[in-house]
């Protein structure tokens, strides 16, 4: 009975953890799922606004963003060798995406 009761016992813990790794995993996927429809939703909200701007692609959005830190960064007094290195770091975070 013993012997019985703890085959019975592993078999348990075993479908468990094998229950909750599946059930974990699930959840993963669900949350990626909705996070990634939200994503597509914004899309779909910002693209009429990016084009009225004259923004279309995200290369546009990304040009955009590095004349005005240009501008920005000029206006605080930089150098051009300073605005440049701080492009080129957005343009490594920006890959890194």
């Amino acid at each position: 009975m013993k012997n019985d009761l703890g085959g019975r016992l592993k078999n348990y813990v075993k479908t468990t953890i094998i229950s909750y790794e599946q059930q974990r995993e699930i959840a993963w996927q669900k949350v990626a799922y909705e996070w990634e429809i939200r994503f597509k939703r914004l899309q779909k909200q910002i693209k009429p606004l990016t084009q009225k701007a004259g923004l279309v692609t995200e290369e546009d959005v990304f040009e955009k963003l590095l004349t005005e830190t240009r501008k920005a960064v000029q206006k605080a007094g930089m150098t051009p060798k300073d605005v440049e290195d701080a492009i080129q770091k957005v343009r490594r975070d920006f890959g890194k995406l």
